[in-house]
C-alpha cells in the first residue's frame, strides 16, 4: 500500500511541474532567423545569434531596409528562442564551403526552435520549414 501512496504523490508532483511549466513565459528570443530566396528558389537562412525581442526585431528591422538595394528577396523571420547554435553569420561574404540543407521544427506559435534536423529530402508543413544555409550547425 505503501508503493501506491509514493506513485499517487510522485503523479501529483509531475501534474504540478506540468501545470507551472505551462504558466511559465517563454524565454526571451536568442537567435534570429532570416528567410530570403535563393538563387535556385530555396529558402536560404540565416542563424544570427540575438540578445532578446526587442534586439531581434532591431535587427530584422536593419536587415530588411538593406535586402532592396541589395536585391535580395525577403521570405519571412522568426525571433525565437533556441538551444541550437549555429557557426557565425558571415555578412556581405561569398558562400564558401557546402551548403546545409536544414528541417527546422518551430513551436505552434513560432516562439521557439524545437529541433534542427538534416535534411536531404524535406516536406515543409505549418511548424516545419525546409532551409539551406551556409552556416553549420554546432554541436
Amino acid at each position: 500500500m505503501n508503493i501506491f501512496f509514493k506513485a499517487v504523490l510522485v503523479g501529483t508532483l509531475v501534474s504540478l511541474a506540468a501545470c507551472q511549466d505551462a504558466n511559465t513565459p517563454a524565454p526571451e528570443a536568442n537567435l534570429m532567423i532570416m528567410l530570403t530566396k535563393a538563387s535556385d528558389g530555396a529558402n536560404d537562412a540565416s542563424f544570427i545569434e540575438v540578445s532578446g525581442d526587442e534586439n531581434c526585431a532591431q535587427r530584422v528591422k536593419a536587415a530588411r531596409a538593406v535586402f532592396p538595394a541589395a536585391n535580395i528577396e525577403y521570405v519571412a523571420h522568426y525571433c525565437v528562442y533556441s538551444p541550437f547554435r549555429f557557426e557565425a553569420f558571415a555578412h556581405g561574404s561569398a558562400p564558401t564551403g557546402p551548403a546545409h540543407r536544414y528541417q527546422l521544427h518551430l513551436s505552434k506559435n513560432a516562439k521557439a526552435l524545437k529541433s534542427v534536423k538534416p535534411a536531404a529530402n524535406c516536406q515543409p508543413t505549418k511548424t516545419k520549414i525546409c532551409v539551406t544555409s551556409q552556416q553549420s550547425l554546432i554541436e
